[in-house]
C-alpha cells in the first residue's frame, strides 16, 4: 500500500480485493507454463485494480442517475483491457 493510505477504508479494502482476485488469475495463468510473474507484471495488476476500481465508482454513479464522463469511462475501460492483455491475463 501507499504512505499516508488508511488501509482501513473501503477503497483500500476493495482495492485489495481485486488484486489479490487478479494475482490469483494471472498466478493460475503463469503456472501452466512454470514461469512466475514479474515486477512489470505486478505494477501492470496495481493499475488494473485501481482503474477497475474507478470503473466500479463511475458505473454507480450512471446507476444512481448521475451524468458521468462517457468518453473517460470508454478510455478508462480500454485501457484496462489493454493492461490486463499486457499482463498476460486473457480476456475469456
Amino acid at each position: 500500500m501507499l504512505d499516508g493510505i488508511d488501509g482501513r477504508s473501503a477503497g483500500a479494502r476493495r482495492y485489495r480485493e481485486l488484486l489479490f482476485k487478479l494475482n490469483g488469475e494471472l498466478s493460475l495463468e503463469l503456472s501452466k507454463t512454470g514461469r512466475r510473474a514479474t515486477a512489470q507484471q505486478d505494477m501492470l495488476l496495481r493499475r488494473a485494480a485501481l482503474l477497475a476500481m474507478w470503473c466500479e465508482n463511475t458505473e454507480a454513479k450512471l446507476v444512481n442517475g448521475e451524468e458521468i464522463d462517457i468518453d473517460a469511462f470508454n478510455v478508462a475501460t480500454n485501457t484496462l483491457r489493454r493492461i490486463l492483455l499486457d499482463a498476460g491475463l486473457p480476456l475469456n
